[in-house]
């Protein structure tokens, strides 16, 4: 479906393809958690202290650090640069997006997690939220910069095509402007038990 043809979710803030909604979760419980945090914050930027004080526990330390930005600041992303982000999660690096002051597309297949984004970026005008699979979505424009940080290993299982990762990348390189960048990183962030595990 052509991204101008999606359907505007009036409730959850997001363009959404209804019939390519993905059924991915860390959790009902946990993003529910995310969700109430941002919408009961006021200050919801990167260096929040309100979301810094909402970090209990190892997903929500995931969703709410200050350091998972950090992997995109060498790209220097300048205002006037557009931005695709896939598989952007609950919005940890949205956000980060949405403060350089480009033009931000982020794609996210589940509702609970574009909702997400949608509210921790909502003082964001330059951050346009789609829920649906990224394979379903028709864009009409080229991007400076596109970003696929933790998601590209998943890209088998939510694709009907032939040969997933090559089509994926074929795809995406040809959404680039001709001096365009495609950042592609696979994050393993440890939980805290799992560091502890490696010391011993």
């Amino acid at each position: 479906m052509k991204i101008g043809d999606l359907a505007f979710d009036e409730i959850n803030r997001v363009y959404i393809n209804q019939e390519k909604v993905i059924s991915y979760s860390d959790g009902e419980k946990n993003e529910n958690y995310i969700f109430d945090s941002f919408k009961n914050s006021k200050d919801t930027s990167i260096f929040s202290m309100e979301l810094f004080d909402r970090i209990k526990d190892w997903p929500s330390e995931y969703h709410l650090t200050t350091y998972r930005q950090n992997i995109l600041r060498p790209l220097d992303i300048k205002k006037n640069h557009s931005v695709l982000e896939i598989g952007a999660g609950c919005g940890a690096i949205s956000r980060y997006l949405g403060e350089t002051g480009a033009a931000v597309t982020a794609v996210e297949g589940s509702l609970s997690r574009a909702r997400c984004i949608a509210e921790r970026c909502r003082d964001l005008e330059n951050v346009k939220v789609v829920c649906s699979n990224v394979e379903d979505v028709e864009f009409d424009q080229k991007f400076d910069i596109i970003t696929l940080i933790g998601v590209f290993e998943y890209t088998a299982k939510y694709s009907e095509r032939e040969d997933p990762f090559q089509s994926a990348l074929k795809s995406y390189i040809n959404l680039l402007k001709p001096e365009g960048s495609l950042a592609v990183s696979y994050t393993h962030l440890r939980s805290p038990r799992d560091r502890q595990k490696s010391r011993m």
